[in-house]
């Protein structure tokens, strides 16, 4: 089991817990949150940390990982903006998963605020930050892609790195999304063209990074997860249903305030990957 984590390193240093033992016990979508948490280590810093996702990625059967990162950028020295990785199992399922914002990422931040809404390759208007983050490494994912053969492909990710997985997800038709923390990406013509496939959008609890950029002009994705204060994926309840939970989680939050260790907000705090790892995998405890 798992206890519920409020600590700051939790929301902004996901990476700093040592990747967890993935194994042939684990879903889909808790390979997909652990995926999307280790995306946040940062491999373009050397072979050590590449080295430790890919071990990861092996434990649960994926290997060929493949490295994706604006090399314009990292030939000016700049720090890269969220990239990914992607890694293919023997069966020819491929995984791809984007890193959300760094907490110390200037560059991050300012794609994550960039909230106005423009046309793109898709249907539809999106996040022009969102997009302009996206952009930047979609032809090596393009040419990663065609360079295989490729049975199922998830796109996976976390807070911005959601964003950017259901971007790829909508210009990949054949996509599987999941989804940890995602902000709204893009207006109802763009949701409109991603209905009916197959997308799981988790949400833990009242995480706050869900609810922006404010539903003026945008709208979520279908397939909500809604993960409740005690750490239980449900589906979409009703806003009474929902009121009620977040009341309880603001109670029960009231504990972890005696330590200066742990954010004091439990709509940040319920953003942290870990806790979306291990709601999905279904071991978390004292939420």
């Amino acid at each position: 089991m798992m206890r519920y984590d409020p600590t700051r390193q939790a929301l902004l240093s996901p990476e700093a817990q040592p990747p967890l033992a993935m194994d042939d016990g684990w879903s889909i979508d808790a390979i997909a949150a652990e995926c999307s948490r280790l995306a946040y280590v940062r491999f373009e810093a050397g072979q050590p940390q590449r080295d430790l996702i890919a071990a990861a990625l092996q434990r649960a059967g994926y290997g060929r990982v493949t490295w994706f990162q604006d090399d314009h950028d990292l030939a000016k020295g700049r720090r890269l903006v969220a990239p990914g990785f992607g890694a293919i199992d023997a069966a020819g399922r491929a995984i791809i998963a984007f890193r959300g914002t760094q907490a110390d990422s200037f560059r991050d931040i300012l794609a994550d605020a960039r909230f106005g809404l423009v046309k793109w390759p898709g249907q539809g208007r999106v996040h022009s930050g969102f997009w302009t983050s996206l952009a930047g490494i979609l032809p090596q994912i393009e040419a990663w892609l065609t360079s295989l053969k490729v049975s199922r492909l998830i796109v996976t990710g976390h807070s911005l790195g959601a964003a950017k997985a259901t971007l790829l997800a909508a210009l990949q038709d054949k996509a599987e999304l999941i989804s940890f923390g995602s902000p709204r990406v893009g207006d109802a013509a763009f949701v409109a063209s991603l209905a009916g496939r197959a997308i799981r959008r988790y949400v833990n609890c009242t995480d706050v990074v869900t609810q922006l950029p404010p539903a003026v002009g945008y709208a979520h994705v279908e397939g909500l997860h809604y993960i409740d204060h005690q750490g239980r994926v449900r589906g979409a309840d009703d806003m009474p249903s929902l009121l009620k939970d977040h009341l309880e989680a603001n109670r029960t939050h009231l504990a972890c305030l005696r330590s200066t260790d742990n954010v004091q907000i439990r709509s940040l705090a319920d953003h942290a990957p870990i806790n979306y790892v291990s709601a999905v995998r279904s071991v978390r405890t004292d939420a």
